[in-house]
């Protein structure tokens, strides 16, 4: 019968043509749910930059890489926390670098920022990666040594102070010598940190007002 041949061709061509727009649509899906997989790994990659720059905007300072104010304060709750748990020796160190203004004055603050940084790292190159540095503010640091008595916190300090006056830093308008007054001392089981920097603070003035570029540590520790 014709009208039959013609019917089973026509179901033919027809089952031909699905089997021919399934494995197409399964190309498609394979293809779609593969670009779905590299965008969703892209976007991934993206959002975890985004949020570890933003943890470093909240907790670091973007000139030098140290602690921001707030990030040392809660760091060093903790420092003594841990300190009278396990009954170490907790010292800060707190550093003004001498005649910053006269830098920023005759060099320009673009040189005053290269000092600042420079110095920082130096910092981060002398101590331990469980040792804390902050900048405070300014041209001021400080630095928290955990598990370090005030004579050793104070040589550690002296250290930092050697390399930074034997080296200078190159600048637009020449090199720039950095020296430093510091006050160390220990933390006391149930001081905040105001306490101990206001300590600090009074051995950095003697520094200051002695001549500068030297470390004043508490007696008796």
């Amino acid at each position: 019968m014709p009208e039959f041949d013609l019917f089973l061709v026509i179901f033919k061509d027809n089952d031909e043509l699905y089997e021919r727009l399934t494995d197409r649509l399964k190309q498609n899906f394979a293809i779609g749910l593969a670009i779905t997989v590299v965008v969703a790994a892209i976007v991934g990659i993206i959002l975890k930059r985004y949020y570890q720059n933003l943890e470093r905007l909240v907790r670091f300072d973007p000139l030098t890489g140290a602690l921001n104010r707030t990030a040392f304060s809660l760091l060093f709750t903790q420092a003594v926390k841990d300190r009278n748990r396990r009954k170490t020796r907790l010292s800060l160190v707190l550093i003004d670098i001498d005649d910053f203004k006269r830098i920023n004055d005759k060099h320009g603050h673009h040189a005053g920022d290269l000092v600042l940084k420079t110095f920082a790292q130096t910092i981060f190159s002398l101590t331990r990666e469980v040792d804390a540095l902050c900048r405070w503010g300014g041209e001021e640091f400080v630095l928290l040594l955990g598990d370090c008595p005030v004579a050793e916190a104070a040589r550690i300090a002296e250290k930092i102070k050697n390399a930074t006056t034997s080296s200078k830093v190159r600048v637009e308008s020449g090199c720039v010598s950095i020296a430093f007054s510091a006050g160390v001392v220990e933390c006391g089981a149930a001081e905040t940190l105001g306490q101990v920097l206001e300590r600090a603070d009074k051995l950095m003035y003697q520094a200051k007002t002695g001549g500068k570029n030297s470390i004043v540590s508490q007696v008796g520790a």
